[in-house]
């Protein structure tokens, strides 16, 4: 973004030096000095949609878990997981909830896995991972964030209901729709970013 504004700038520049004529100066100097700030302000905006409220930094090699669940989601529509960690004796095991299938849990014991951190994965530790059916990979906290506003208190976890595409909350009732990331009363869940790289899947909002 930053090389295309650069251009448009440098474009103007040449503009105005070229012509002498007051109105096409003004028009450049009103265009050098608005359109590089719509744009910026474009960017801001799209990233404001995700939450930096709790920290979140997960990465998954899907090399290392090919069977896993988790790993099929990348050419999978309207397949999500809830997923979340636990230390056992010293030993990370994520639980993998797919919103169609069997559960999941297995331990993560591979040198690569020890060197990443599984402690900061949004409010509750917890999240919701999968591919929409029109916008890619999404990835959401799976508190609702209406009763965590409320309380502060990490306990209202979303469960799969309705035709699995949906997160319900227990506590409130509010039902969130998975491919927008909002309520039927217009509360957006907690949104993060979801990358893919080779093997290796990460959701940040760092």
């Amino acid at each position: 973004m930053k090389g295309i504004i650069s251009n448009i700038t440098k474009r103007i520049i040449r503009t105005i030096k070229a012509t002498q004529k007051p109105k096409m100066v003004l028009v450049s100097f009103i265009a050098l000095t608005v359109m590089p700030a719509m744009l910026l302000s474009g960017c801001d905006d799209a990233e404001n949609t995700h939450s930096t409220d709790y920290p979140c930094r997960f990465t998954f090699d899907m090399s290392l878990h090919q069977t896993s669940v988790l790993t099929r989601i990348i050419d999978n529509p309207g397949l999500y997981v809830g997923v979340s960690s636990r230390k056992v004796k010293g030993v990370t095991w994520l639980t993998i909830e797919p919103n169609h299938g069997d559960k999941e849990d297995f331990p993560l014991t591979t040198e690569r896995e020890n060197y990443y951190s599984y402690d900061n994965m949004g409010a509750g530790n917890s999240l919701i991972v999968g591919c929409s059916n029109f916008n890619g990979l999404k990835a959401y906290d799976r508190q609702c964030p209406s009763c965590l506003k409320s309380s502060r208190n990490p306990v209202y976890t979303l469960a799969f209901t309705g035709n699995r595409q949906k997160m319900e909350c227990k506590a409130c009732g509010r039902i969130y729709e998975l491919e927008t990331g909002q309520s039927n009363d217009g509360v957006r869940l907690m949104e993060y970013t979801p990358r893919v790289s080779g093997s290796i899947l990460t959701v940040t909002n760092l």
